[in-house]
């Protein structure tokens, strides 16, 4: 009888640690935060556009905001929404490849992030695209010469004092009117400090 009433209240008291700990989490926040993301969607279609763009500056050369009314949509992700390509075209900014940064400068508390974006090429080969989280992440891409080829670049990195950043990026290749296609951005933070 003793060991059924100890199994009783070890069962009561493991129940009520458990509640208490989920009472105590209820204003946590979620995991995985998105920090800053842009799919080009608000921003208008344009041949040689040397900027602003809703969420970047065009901090030198031009590109192209190509979508659904221009006749190049086919070489955005799916062939659908709006994408870069940051090659852009000749006529403008002196025919030079693109770089571009964020507007706003974005804070980032302790934790861990993933910084994303999805890349394609337009037309011509040779194209590369170096890019950058202010401080924290560098790389350079190769574009795939084949149109409507995508693929996806992630790279995560830990912020251990809360920092203010921008992110950017800068086309590399011929003068041709065809270069890197970016399709989408995204900084997501994955975990707090503690790892919540």
């Amino acid at each position: 009888m003793k060991s059924k009433l100890a199994n009783a209240v070890i069962k009561l008291l493991v129940l009520a640690a458990v509640l208490a700990a989920g009472f105590m989490c209820l204003g946590c926040q979620p995991a995985t935060t998105v920090v800053f993301s842009d799919d080009f969607s608000s921003d208008e279609n344009i041949l040689g556009s040397i900027g602003p763009l809703n969420h970047w500056n065009v901090t030198f050369g031009n590109l192209d905001v190509l979508g659904p009314d221009l006749f190049q949509k086919e070489l955005c992700k799916g062939g659908t929404g709006r994408c870069l390509d940051m090659g852009g075209s000749g006529f403008r900014g002196g025919g030079h490849n693109a770089s571009i940064s964020t507007k706003e400068a974005i804070a980032l508390d302790v934790g861990e992030y993933l910084f994303e974006f999805d890349y394609g090429n337009n037309t011509f080969s040779g194209n590369t695209l170096d890019y950058a989280v202010e401080g924290f992440v560098t790389g350079t891409v190769t574009s795939d010469s084949t149109n409507g080829v995508f693929k996806t670049e992630s790279q995560s990195f830990s912020v251990a004092t809360a920092a203010v950043v921008n992110i950017s990026f800068t086309a590399n290749g011929p003068l041709d009117d065809g270069g890197t296609i970016i399709d989408s951005v995204t900084l997501t933070r994955t975990s707090g400090p503690s790892g919540d």
